[in-house]
């Protein structure tokens, strides 16, 4: 027989007898925290700001070279403010046969695209390739009949690429690009033959 003057007390349970759910979750949380402080860690070092897909060249210096080269009067824009010039060369296309093909390339600070194109072939060839296929154009705006007179208008294949093209004295002179007529008449309307410095 027990002493009854005696309580039982119930054990208590230890520090290592908690619940093992209870310890497996908490565990979990704290690996998790640990990985992504170093994922982020590893982001703040290792990020770098994407870089600018336009790649500019001072065109300027080599419009000079090209105008001293070339055969005729070398046309180059002056553009407004924000404009980059991304490409300048001096070199036959297929299909300009042996005449090099002067070609200033510029975006718009909107991403829009245009340039100027002049060389001595005149072969509908050359102007098919340069205008992607362009056909006449019939949406030119008429208010812009006085800016685009002695110019052939053509849009591209796929529409999305507008040329001003004109054959004088032996020249192709095209004015193309992705901007709307009207912008791409006052590109134009900027260019100006290139002035070769004196010889010292």
């Amino acid at each position: 027989m027990s002493d009854p003057a005696v309580a039982e007390v119930p054990a208590q349970p230890s520090a290592e007898g908690k619940s093992p759910l209870r310890k497996t979750v908490g565990d979990i949380i704290r690996s998790m925290g640990i990985v992504g402080g170093i994922i982020g860690l590893v982001l703040l070092v290792t990020w770098r700001p994407p870089p600018d897909p336009v790649r500019e060249v001072d065109s300027a210096p080599i419009a000079i070279g090209v105008a001293a080269a070339a055969d005729f009067p070398v046309l180059y824009p002056d553009v407004p403010e924000g404009w980059r010039s991304t490409t300048a060369r001096f070199s036959p296309t297929p299909e300009s046969g042996d005449d090099p093909v002067w070609f200033n390339g510029w975006v718009t600070p909107s991403d829009g695209y245009a340039a100027v194109i002049q060389s001595q072939e005149t072969d509908s060839k050359f102007i098919s390739e340069q205008t992607l296929g362009g056909q006449d154009a019939e949406d030119v705006p008429a208010d812009l009949n006085d800016a685009v007179e002695g110019w052939d208008t053509y849009i591209s294949s796929d529409g999305t690429q507008r040329s001003f093209v004109q054959v004088e004295n032996g020249v192709t002179t095209i004015v193309t690009g992705t901007l709307e007529w009207s912008d791409l008449a006052s590109f134009a309307a900027t260019l100006r033959p290139v002035d070769v410095p004196a010889a010292p």
